[in-house]
């Protein structure tokens, strides 16, 4: 099925909206010197400051996040400018996004899903 453009649009601000009802929120920060799609981005050179965005933060086991092995995972809007290697901030957590996941309605990207891991920099 081939939708709309404005169709489109529909199914991912419904989406967009119902993560933002859960009420949390995640500070995205990128290296200067990191690179698209890299994991392993220089962490002492200054971060710059992307935006902070609703997300939804997905309950799992520890074993499944063992098994996709990540520490948190959470869901965002599909257009939220976030990479891997991008330093990510949740209640005072810090993280790096280890892997993102475009996650389809109807075969409409709706929102992404988004693996962390903890940043072992600040300790958390």
């Amino acid at each position: 099925m081939i939708f709309k453009e404005t169709e489109k649009a529909f199914m991912s601000d419904a989406v967009s909206e119902i993560i933002q009802s859960f009420g949390d929120t995640m500070t995205i920060r990128r290296s200067a010197a990191a690179q698209v799609n890299s994991f392993s981005g220089a962490k002492t050179l200054p971060a710059i400051l992307v935006g902070a965005f609703a997300v939804e933060i997905k309950t799992l086991s520890p074993q499944s996040l063992t098994e996709l092995g990540a520490d948190l995972v959470i869901q965002c809007a599909g257009d939220v400018d976030i990479r891997e290697g991008d330093f990510a901030q949740i209640d005072n957590r810090h993280f790096i996004v280890s892997h993102i996941d475009p996650q389809k309605l109807i075969g409409v990207v709706t929102h992404v899903e988004v693996n962390l891991e903890k940043d072992v920099m600040y300790g958390s």
